[in-house]
């Protein structure tokens, strides 16, 4: 018949062992031993834990519950899929089995995370993604994929131009940075071809070597505002302070709308 024995050996504190060979021990420096490998060190840290299954590990209070690494404070989780094809997940969920979810995934090939980080709110994707500072949400993703910074409602501004919303309670900008001799430029299209905006759209240009402005319409150069001011329509090298030109006769049309 099965038997349990708990004794204490030369160099264990303590030893329980069954027929089977199968043990629990504790060595002499403290170290807690099952089956012959050491999971819990001396130094009261975890190892050789193999697979932990789902549910296996949980807090059970939600003040000052978390994992540190006493070296250096800095603290690593590691996600290893067995193959290319799988992805790695973080999930954290904040209802037991619900469906309030965040997950962070990689997949190298994944179908749903080819070589990319993905953030995802709820599992079915019913949660917006909160970015926060200082204590304070500072920009949001919502449930339509519109972002906004300095807001958390980037659906409530109008329909046609809510993708990107930058809010503040006085001035509000945003800065495009490009080198001495480069390029900044806001495009407008409905083509996804190589150069969309360049040969088909509009796009307002401005060029930091002639630090001159370009607006541009079905993918050409409209109206060209050079470094001293002068404005050219039809041609990007105004010679005067208004200079337009036209393959046809030129007509200036002057109207009163009363």
């Amino acid at each position: 018949a099965a038997k349990l024995d708990i004794r204490q050996d030369s160099g264990y504190a303590i030893r329980c062992e069954n027929s089977s060979g199968h043990y629990f021990r504790v060595n002499s420096t403290g170290a807690v031993e099952v089956a012959g490998s050491e999971v819990i060190t001396a130094s009261r840290n975890l190892t050789n834990i193999g697979t932990i299954t789902s549910g296996a590990l949980s807090v059970t209070s939600d003040t000052s519950s978390f994992i540190r690494n006493s070296t250096d404070n800095d603290l690593k989780f590691t996600f290893v899929t067995n193959n290319s094809s799988d992805f790695a997940q973080l999930i954290m969920d904040g209802k037991d089995g619900g469906s309030e979810k965040f997950l962070i995934a990689y997949g190298s090939t994944h179908s749903s995370t080819p070589n990319m980080l993905a953030l995802k709110s709820n599992d079915s994707s019913a949660g917006a993604i909160g970015f926060f500072t200082n204590s304070a949400e500072r920009g949001r993703f919502d449930t339509a994929g519109s972002l906004a910074v300095g807001n958390t409602s980037p659906s409530s501004f109008w329909g046609q131009a809510n993708k990107l919303v930058l809010d503040a309670s006085g001035n509000t900008g945003m800065t495009i940075k490009s080198t001495s001799s480069g390029n900044g430029r806001i495009v407008f299209t409905d083509q996804s071809s190589s150069n969309p905006g360049l040969s088909d759209g509009g796009q307002i240009h401005y060029g930091h070597t002639a630090d001159d402005m370009r607006f541009r319409t079905a993918g050409a150069d409209r109206v060209t505002i050079d470094s001293s001011g002068r404005v050219g329509i039809g041609t990007t090298a105004p010679g005067q302070a208004l200079d337009v030109r036209s393959a046809a006769n030129i007509q200036l049309k002057l109207a009163s709308t009363t």
